[in-house]
């Protein structure tokens, strides 16, 4: 497979929803260090390719991405588990097989 070029990352445009003001400034100026595009709305726009929502949510943009086959994030940073520990389903097993 080949290495993603910087030229092919200028198409990615990156919708952000659920995500506190200076949060959506640090991950907008991510986005922008990796070559992509934040698209700054507070609705859904057909031309994004990705979603990224800190909870998952019934909102527009959130419901929009799924329903529309966009690439839909949701942040484990927001994931409600105890101690903040990483999520249960994304851990190690650690029980030997039988």
């Amino acid at each position: 497979m080949a290495a993603c070029t910087r030229k092919d990352r200028k198409k990615y445009r990156i919708l952000l929803s659920s995500f506190t003001a200076e949060e959506k400034v640090k991950l907008s100026t991510l986005i922008q260090k990796l070559g992509g595009t934040y698209v700054d709305t507070p609705t859904f726009v057909r031309t994004c390719s990705h979603v990224i929502c800190g909870k998952p949510n019934r909102g527009e943009k959130f419901l929009s991405g799924c329903a529309s086959g966009r690439l839909v994030k949701v942040s484990f940073d927001h994931y409600p588990t105890p101690h903040h520990s990483t999520p249960p389903h994304t851990k190690p097993c650690t029980t030997p097989p039988h």
